[in-house]
């Protein structure tokens, strides 16, 4: 399901979505008085403002589901998807996207030089920090998990 949201998405990374286009207040205020056309799948443009209540986004979590659908019934043996889960996973997955648009969103007296250092130094942040971590096993050589665990790996 995560591959076919970034797909839609137009993202490879979740990072991507802060350069793809949103749909606008005044797209979605027209789609809400009927004056335009249901929202399509692909290019996914999602209504960041609003979530789960709004009827843009419930127009897109229909068909992304009809899509969903679509694939599982073509299985062998066919599946039938769980409506509330995938409702509850997309709307989870939007969430969490909106969380990195509103992260790299310009906060007060920031210019778009300031976002951009403050973005990289929480990226640096997130990269020492995950360093540490995996630099054990490549800085011994040792790869512990083939080490049964009774046995001193330095004898």
């Amino acid at each position: 399901m995560r591959t076919r949201m970034n797909e839609y998405l137009g993202i490879r990374r979740d990072n991507d979505i802060t350069s793809r286009p949103r749909a606008s207040e005044q797209e979605v205020e027209a789609f809400e008085t009927g004056r335009r056309p249901p929202p399509t799948l692909k290019p996914m443009c999602v209504d960041w403002g609003a979530g789960s209540t709004s009827t843009w986004n419930q127009s897109l979590f229909t068909d992304f589901y009809q899509d969903i659908q679509d694939i599982m019934m073509k299985q062998a043996p066919p599946i039938q998807a769980a409506k509330p889960e995938v409702e509850d996973m997309f709307y989870s997955r939007l969430e969490r996207l909106r969380k990195l648009i509103n992260a790299s969103q310009a906060r007060d007296n920031e210019d778009e030089e300031a976002v951009a250092a403050r973005l990289a130094a929480k990226a640096e942040k997130n990269r020492r920090s995950a360093r540490r971590r995996t630099r054990r096993q490549q800085v011994s050589g040792i790869n512990t998990s083939f080490i049964p665990p009774d046995t001193d790996p330095w004898m």
